[in-house]
């Protein structure tokens, strides 16, 4: 994926720390652009590049996405990514019977 570090940097103290260090020479480049190697699969990547670029429809997000906001979240410091998807699993698998009731009718019942 070839993105623009600002973006990553601004969301990710990780990735932040990352490019306050120097690229060597030595190391790989494509089209002149430092090459960052990452252990993640490339869909959990993609689903992140999406939100992080504001790719956001009104459908919820499916157990996938998900997922990759709350490994890549907890992974890169994300906060707000994490939270989000935490909360949306929470809403949709309520804990409580009251909170399924509210869940299910929108309302308390």
């Amino acid at each position: 994926f070839k993105v623009h570090r600002s973006v990553l940097a601004k969301h990710s103290p990780i990735f932040a720390d990352l490019f306050k260090i120097p690229h060597p020479p030595t190391e790989p480049t494509v089209e002149s652009c430092p090459v960052v190697v990452l252990q993640d699969t490339a869909e959990d990547i993609k689903h992140l590049l999406l939100i992080l670029y504001g790719d956001r429809s009104d459908e919820p997000p499916q157990f996938p996405v998900l997922a990759a906001m709350i490994r890549l979240g907890r992974k890169y410091e994300i906060a707000q990514l994490k939270e989000d998807a935490l909360g949306l699993l929470k809403k949709a698998f309520p804990v409580t019977l009251d909170d399924h009731s509210e869940c299910m009718c929108g309302r308390r019942t």
